[in-house]
């Protein structure tokens, strides 16, 4: 009996020898890729870094030593405002902030600009002020013509 089934046992011991060869072979061709795709994003990563990022990075600390201590100290201060109201109110959106706790504006005071702001926010206070959903289109409409008198003031001023 051991006659009949010896050759079976042989083929079946064969095969799996063959099987676990050919599992070995996929798992090792499995880490090579593995290996190759790191390899391949490492070269990415440090030709963009050359290319792009350190260009960039000198610009910037370019820019930055162009300044002096006073405009330095102006931006930081600035930026800590800026934070700080972030803090204090989580998202401010540009069309619902309030001005007398949020502006935008402070760093750009100069005559010109300084009564266009003031017309600009007149103007949004007005808008703001006629939110009744029932008068939509007439508040369009005030939207509208409000919108030209501003860019009709800012095209004659020549800085369109």
């Amino acid at each position: 009996m051991t006659e009949i089934i010896q050759p079976l046992v042989d083929t079946e011991n064969t095969f799996m020898k063959v099987k676990s060869t050919v599992l070995l072979l996929f798992i090792h061709f499995l880490e090579l890729r593995d290996e190759l795709e790191l390899r391949r994003k490492e070269l990415l990563h440090k030709s963009w870094t050359e290319r792009v990022w350190f260009p960039l990075q000198r610009k910037v600390e370019q820019h930055l030593s162009s300044w002096g201590p006073t405009e330095a100290e102006r931006r930081r201060s600035s930026f800590r405002n800026y934070l700080q109201q972030r803090q204090a109110e989580g998202f401010v959106f540009l069309e619902t902030y309030d001005v007398n706790e949020y502006s935008p504006f402070p760093l750009k005071n100069d005559s010109v600009n300084s009564t266009r702001i003031q017309e600009f926010l007149q103007t949004r206070t007005k808008l703001n002020e006629g939110s009744d959903p029932g008068r939509k289109t007439q508040k369009e409409e005030t939207k509208a013509e409000l919108f030209h008198q501003i860019y009709s003031n800012f095209s004659q001023s020549g800085l369109t």
